[in-house]
């Protein structure tokens, strides 16, 4: 299958090192990107993950282990804009998936700023598990979807201004 770049049919052809390069910074991700490119490469797939050490999260911390999910972390978003401003420079189309089902599985759910006990947002004990987060628009969970929807926003006003992304909604 091809997709359409400008008025041109082009090939996808990719392959990388992770599945979330957005969170790596400088020479770490321009190399790599050099890379897929030498070799043929045009195209990335991206997860909006931050399960991996070193990786941050799209909000704000502001307790220990407590976030507030109506407050950024200007470093997760200054990482997507540098990753889709190095990979248009490139002519390298970026796939941003935007929810990953292993960030919320079992092992990181504990952790992970979507739970209601770990930010002031949401009623703690209020959703559990990956299940309740997935499922705000059949269970009417309007203060869930809220949240989801600011989040999705906020990747699609920084994806739009680069012209290089195809969107994916689930891994």
């Amino acid at each position: 299958w091809y997709w359409q770049l400008g008025d041109e049919p082009a090939l996808l052809i990719g392959g990388t090192d992770d599945d979330n390069l957005f969170q790596w910074t400088g020479k770490e991700l321009t190399d790599h990107l050099d890379l897929l490119v030498s070799v043929g490469g045009n195209y990335v797939r991206n997860t909006m993950s931050d399960r991996d050490e070193g990786n941050v999260y799209a909000f704000t911390e502001v307790g220990e282990g407590k976030y507030d999910l109506s407050q950024w972390n200007d470093e997760y978003w200054n990482r997507l804009t540098f990753f889709l401003i190095e990979t248009a420079k490139r002519g390298i189309v970026a796939q941003l998936t935007l929810w990953d089902q292993f960030d919320l599985g079992t092992s990181r759910w504990p952790v992970h700023p979507w739970n209601p006990e770990n930010n002031v947002n949401l009623e703690p004990g209020s959703r559990t598990g990956r299940e309740i987060f997935y499922g705000t628009v059949a269970s009417d969970d309007r203060e869930g979807l809220r949240y989801q929807e600011q989040f999705v926003r906020k990747i699609v006003e920084a994806a739009l201004v680069s012209g290089n992304v195809l969107f994916n909604i689930n891994n």
